[in-house]
């Protein structure tokens, strides 16, 4: 993960650096990987597990981030280049993992199976809005590749035709529910 987040360009000015950009994103990621979603749990997180992220990352200044440092960041990086940041990681995992959701050719070419689904983003609606994405899925490990949000549900077959336009699908076997055929 630390690899892909690499890619996210630092915003932030040369003056007042006290962290390494990389640093506070996988302290960041990890407590979202951990089920944290407020800022303040976030927070929280990082400050219990403050030892050990500062034995694992070994970090310049030694030193766990504020919880106004972290707001800083989440507030400066925008979702969509750490979106595509981790949709190539999450890409490289399904490399890696070979043989689950792949499909041999008589020629001896191997597919990968994909699909395009949408849903409403369970517990979207607890603020008023409903989120409705549609995705590139992988068959075999259930990875989404690449989220697309729609506007509302009813607008899936343009979403998914974006989908589909930015990715390379070479060597790909797609398939769809019945609203796309």
């Amino acid at each position: 993960m630390a690899k892909a987040l690499a890619q996210v360009e630092d915003p932030r000015d040369a003056r007042g650096k006290r962290f390494e950009w990389l640093f506070l994103l996988v302290v960041i990621g990890a407590a979202l990987m951990n089920g944290k979603k407020t800022l303040l749990d976030i927070n929280s997180w990082v400050q219990g597990h403050g030892d050990e992220l500062k034995t694992a990352l070994q970090p310049k200044k030694g030193r766990i981030p504020s919880l106004a440092t972290l707001r800083r960041v989440v507030c400066g990086v925008t979702i969509a280049t750490v979106e595509e940041a981790l949709s190539k990681f999450q890409a490289g995992l399904i490399d890696e993992s070979g043989g689950a959701g792949t499909l041999l050719t008589h020629d001896g070419r191997e597919l990968h199976g994909l699909a395009v689904d949408g849903k409403t983003v369970r517990g979207a609606s607890a603020h008023g809005e409903f989120n409705h994405l549609v995705s590139l899925v992988h068959h075999g490990s259930g990875i989404v590749l690449d989220p697309e949000q729609t506007a509302k549900k009813g607008h899936e077959r343009r979403a998914a035709e974006t989908l589909l336009a930015r990715n390379d699908l070479q060597e790909t076997v797609i398939t769809t529910d019945a609203l796309h055929t």
